[in-house]
């Protein structure tokens, strides 16, 4: 889009589709939204799609970012991100590692996030074996929330997280993952 005008244009006119998402209201953050995504080379579709604000923070869907990793050719070739669990399932130690070797690199980086470290950043409780997260009401119960129902995914993008901020993040531009 060549001016604000018609930009802004265009966002109203995707809010009025119900094209945004949810939580996108004004016309100005769907503009942020695409600017945001033009400047890390995403289409205006995709980066409304995959792209949010949180605190005025940037953030980006995990697979997304994997997506720009891959797109800009930084990853060694043959390779692609790995993901191993090791520990117990649904006890601290049960831990997801991401690794991904960087073009020129002697070796992959990794990085790992365990039940342990969600229940000492108390995203979770657990309780006989269950995932534990808050309510709206502030108590803590099963309640469907990613943690919850995704336990082993929410694992997965805690660790890639940490991963692509620490070793990629000349390639999204300092977002964070929205997952986290």
């Amino acid at each position: 889009l060549d001016n604000l005008d018609a930009a802004i244009r265009f966002a109203q006119g995707l809010i009025e589709g119900g094209m945004a998402p949810k939580g996108v209201k004004s016309p100005g953050a769907v503009v942020g939204l695409i600017e945001a995504g033009k400047e890390l080379g995403l289409a205006p579709m995709y980066a409304l799609s995959n792209l949010t604000f949180t605190n005025g923070r940037l953030g980006i869907m995990g697979d997304a970012s994997k997506a720009l990793i891959r797109k800009a050719g930084v990853l060694e070739p043959g390779t692609d991100f790995a993901e191993t669990y090791s520990g117990e399932e649904f006890t601290a130690n049960w831990t997801c590692t991401v690794t991904a070797h960087r073009k020129g690199q002697p070796k992959p980086f990794e990085s790992s996030f365990s039940i342990g470290n969600a229940l000492a950043a108390k995203l979770i409780q657990l309780k006989d074996r269950k995932i534990l997260t808050h309510s709206r009401d502030g108590g803590w119960g099963e309640y469907g929330a990613p943690w919850s129902a995704y336990t082993k995914r929410m694992l997965m993008y805690r660790a890639l997280g940490f991963l692509v901020r620490d070793r990629f993040s000349d390639i999204l531009g300092g977002a964070v993952l929205t997952e986290e």
